[in-house]
């Protein structure tokens, strides 16, 4: 009786997709942040999963927590977003976009660590890689 839930524990767990791992769940917070691109002034640091549930073979939603550093002074970061640097933060735009930053994060000092969690819902593609689900 022991062996045979132990042999259906192992298929059942091979059947269960990994779990992201450290680099994957990076770069869904660089696309939830929008921090993508050479002009990013942000850099994430120390992401923990605290807790995962998944919610079909494909869909995971994942609870974060991680660090955000700056690179770029709050001025500089704006000054940036206003000349509408392409791969400056796209979701804040350009025309409100210092005063989301500032909504966002506050006014930041290059160097600056900010602690940040985060709820994110993660889609497996066809390669089997985790990414940012785009909301319907």
């Amino acid at each position: 009786m022991k062996r045979t839930l132990l042999l259906l524990l192992l298929l059942l767990s091979a059947c269960t997709p990994a779990p992201p791992g450290q680099e994957a769940l990076k770069e869904a917070l660089r696309a939830h942040l929008g921090a993508l691109g050479p002009d990013a002034f942000l850099e994430i640091e120390n992401v923990t999963l605290l807790d995962s549930k998944r919610l079909d073979d494909n869909h995971i939603q994942v609870a974060l927590a991680y660090q955000v550093r700056f690179t770029e002074n709050f001025p500089d970061a704006a000054r940036a977003l206003a000349t509408g640097q392409p791969d400056m933060f796209a979701r804040f735009g350009s025309s409100l976009g210092a005063m989301a930053l500032k909504m966002e994060f506050g006014v930041f000092r290059k160097g600056d660590l900010l602690e940040r969690q985060d709820s994110l819902q993660l889609v497996r593609n066809d390669k089997g890689q985790w990414l940012l689900a785009t909301p319907a």
